[in-house]
């Protein structure tokens, strides 16, 4: 079956359905056009899918990582627009990091910017990805749950 045409890009703001029916807020900051979209997700939680996504930073976010697409194309995940002045260089892909077997390290990678194809990997101290983003793909009902747990908590 062909992918449905996207109806989201980098800059689009969205809502994300919290299992207690509040919603969180996200950004696309990158996308494959394969259904992998990497972005940063903000609370606090709101009651409604509805408000104000000016003054967000990227550093600011709860959650930053990747996730599949179906809650944007089958807009579960209710679309706001575009980011007002969006510009990629102020919502960047950073290296992300996974667990290695030595718990006293762990494997840092680095993809591509532009098109977020995997470049390298390296082994490092576990103390050099403390403010990393975790190398994991999660599903879009993964991502509502991940993000519940840190707005509700």
């Amino acid at each position: 079956m062909p992918r449905k045409k996207l109806n989201y890009q980098e800059g689009t703001c969205f809502f994300v359905p919290l299992e207690n029916g509040e919603y969180g807020r996200g950004i696309v900051a990158r996308l494959r056009g394969d259904g992998v979209v990497f972005g940063y997700f903000f609370g606090p939680a709101l009651r409604k899918p509805e408000g104000d996504f000016k003054g967000l930073l990227a550093k600011d976010a709860a959650l930053v990582g990747k996730f599949g697409d179906p809650g944007l194309l089958e807009k579960t995940w209710p679309i706001q627009g575009q980011l007002p002045d969006w510009n990629r260089a102020k919502w960047p892909l950073p290296p992300l990091y996974r667990e290695d077997d030595d718990e006293s390290k762990v494997i840092i990678s680095h993809y591509d910017d532009l098109n977020m194809e995997f470049l390298y990997e390296e082994k490092c101290p576990v103390e050099n990805a403390k403010e990393l983003p975790e190398d994991a793909l999660f599903g879009y009902v993964a991502a509502e749950i991940r993000l519940a747990m840190l707005l509700t908590s």
